[in-house]
């Protein structure tokens, strides 16, 4: 039997009871109305077989990972993620500033997928913009979509250009995903992430700094 086809690309996050549609919750987002349009082609991969959904991975584009959840639907985990390595120290504004690059871009989606694979969803959450606010969710129903979902596999491609822009900072990763539901459904996504960060400007906090998840743009292939 063939679950209901998942909700249309640039569609806000929301719990859902059918196993399509708690797959799109996270490869669905908010939208940007200052996203770019970049296009790349993917180039890194990585697979996991969770009892909750999505991957882990590795701090650039080429590389692999895994991972094995250990932890309930409660946003707590014991497992160690390795998908930050590469990326650059939380920074701080003011002298001495570095600006987060591409690859660090990537290492945030990387850390996305590996929190989320380990059913650290608190961290997945906190990785949207505004402290999840752009996820269009509560934390609540963020964790309640991830019940549906057996196993995934993902490529994460080489991100575009970042696009620069009145003390702002968009960059589109493009990522396609396999995901196998409970119910046995092999599901195909293809789209891409928007990642946001702000430029080292007055007020600026450190959160700010940082690349957060702006929104998802995720079709469903078949």
């Amino acid at each position: 039997m063939t679950s209901d086809p998942v909700p249309l690309i640039r569609r806000p996050l929301f719990a859902a009871a059918t196993a399509a549609a708690a797959l799109a919750i996270v490869l669905t987002g908010c939208s940007s109305a200052d996203e770019p349009t970049v296009t790349s082609t993917p180039t890194s991969e990585g697979t996991v077989a969770t009892a909750t959904p999505f991957p882990t991975g590795t701090g650039a584009p080429g590389e692999t990972g895994t991972a094995t959840p250990t932890a309930s639907p409660t946003g707590t985990s014991t497992a160690t993620s390795t998908a930050t390595a590469g990326a650059s120290e939380t920074p701080t504004p003011g002298e001495g500033y570095t600006e987060p690059t591409a690859e660090d871009a990537v290492a945030v989606l990387d850390q996305y997928f590996t929190a989320i694979g380990t059913g650290d969803y608190e961290t997945a959450y906190g990785l949207w913009r505004n402290e999840g606010e752009a996820s269009g969710q509560t934390y609540d129903e963020f964790v309640a979509g991830f019940d549906k979902t057996a196993s995934i596999s993902w490529d994460i491609g080489e991100p575009g250009r970042i696009d620069a822009g009145a003390g702002q900072r968009y960059i589109e990763i493009p990522v396609t995903i396999t995901a196998r539901t409970t119910d046995g459904e092999t599901q195909h996504f293809e789209g891409s992430y928007v990642l946001h960060h702000t430029a080292n400007i007055p007020g600026a906090t450190s959160e700010q700094l940082q690349w957060r998840i702006d929104s998802a743009d995720m079709t469903q292939t078949n």
